[in-house]
């Protein structure tokens, strides 16, 4: 009798601890589950709100998860409409020029761009405004243009860029912004690209015209095109740089009327 009442004694002691033990399991699990619930809800700003608030919370990020999924499905990426559709027109400038030779300093490069003008209802176009940046690349030119204008740069609108000729510029600084063109989400792989031997005066022209240059320049592809001399392209140079193709490149030369697009032919 003895034996079995000790028997019986360790076999409830025994399920005691046991118990014991899974309690304790479990209470360590809650204070994990309330620990991963509290980071959650200061995420989402809930910490200290009432249960309708968390609830509301908890709504509000099913609907964003449920269009997040909606866009991974669709194979949209809207990050570029969306900050389009954010900024108001008035905080963005347009470059219609960009020109880009041998930087100073530290820099890599100079950029002088040609910003175009708000047109007022019966009122022409007006002429750029000019605006020159030292950077060592486009990314930093657009930050750059922040600091000075308080205004984001868009080049999504250039009609033509212009880069110094390899007489000026080190073939490296060359191919590295040919490079940035290609990676560069706002200027179209069929913009023109032409070389330029003479930067302060096409600078000066800029500044004292009185009709947009952009459209002057655009206006001198087009024809140059109609003849039969297809202005070389982004693309075009991008294809020199990874095929080591021949290119028939232009380069825009001052006249005593203005200014005329000739040939050459750069053999890599």
């Amino acid at each position: 009798m003895l034996a079995l009442k000790r028997e019986r004694t360790n076999q409830r002691a025994n399920q005691v601890v046991q118990w014991a033990k899974l309690r304790k399991g479990k209470r360590a699990n809650r204070k994990v589950l309330s620990l991963r619930t509290y980071k959650w809800k200061r995420k989402l700003g809930l910490c200290g709100r009432s249960r309708w608030a968390v609830q509301v919370g908890k709504v509000i990020f099913a609907v964003l998860i449920l269009a997040g999924c909606a866009v991974a499905f669709t194979g949209c990426t809207p990050t570029v409409s969306m900050e389009s559709d954010m900024q108001n027109v008035e905080q963005r400038d347009y470059a219609t020029i960009l020109l880009v030779s041998q930087g100073e300093r530290d820099e890599d490069y100079k950029f002088s761009l040609g910003i175009a003008q708000e047109k007022k209802k019966g009122e022409g176009s007006q002429k750029e405004e000019v605006a020159t940046f030292l950077a060592d690349d486009l990314e930093e030119l657009y930050e750059e243009y922040w600091k000075v204008k308080g205004k984001s740069l868009s080049l999504v609108h250039l009609k033509v860029v212009l880069i110094s000729d390899r007489q000026v510029m080190s073939q490296e600084n060359f191919w590295d912004f040919i490079e940035d063109l290609d990676e560069n989400r706002d200027i179209a792989k069929t913009c023109p690209v032409v070389q330029i031997q003479d930067e302060e005066s096409f600078v000066k022209y800029m500044e004292n015209a009185k009709e947009p240059v952009g459209a002057y320049l655009e206006n001198l592809v087009k024809i140059n095109e109609k003849e039969g001399s297809p202005i070389p392209k982004v693309k075009d140079y991008l294809k020199v740089m990874r095929e080591g193709s021949d290119l028939q490149e232009y380069y825009l030369e001052k006249t005593e009327e203005g200014f005329v697009l000739k040939s050459t032919i750069i053999n890599l």
